[in-house]
């Protein structure tokens, strides 16, 4: 697997197989065992709506694997794989 580097709040465009934390005194990489199904990023009492993309343009509102701890509003979930669960409003218009 190739080295990636991020720094200074740039982006790292994915789909990712692995994530990783790093600060002054601490790193850690996690590689999930099934990285198709891995949600990187768990949302809760998040409205997520009307991204753009980098040009400018209307783009998706997510990518990947999302996972729900519940009450989210997401405006479309195409792009992304979001199971919604308790309180969470998907595909508004």
């Amino acid at each position: 697997m190739a080295i990636k580097k991020i720094s200074s709040a740039g982006t790292l465009p994915g789909p990712f197989h692995w994530a990783g934390i790093e600060d002054q005194y601490f790193a850690a990489v996690f590689i999930p065992q099934d990285p198709q199904n891995a949600a990187m990023v768990t949302l809760r009492n998040t409205i997520l709506a009307q991204n753009s993309d980098a040009s400018g343009g209307t783009g998706v509102d997510c990518f990947g694997p999302i996972g729900s701890d519940g009450y989210n509003l997401i405006q479309s979930n195409h792009g992304c794989t979001f199971s919604a669960t308790t309180g969470d409003l998907v595909n508004l218009q």
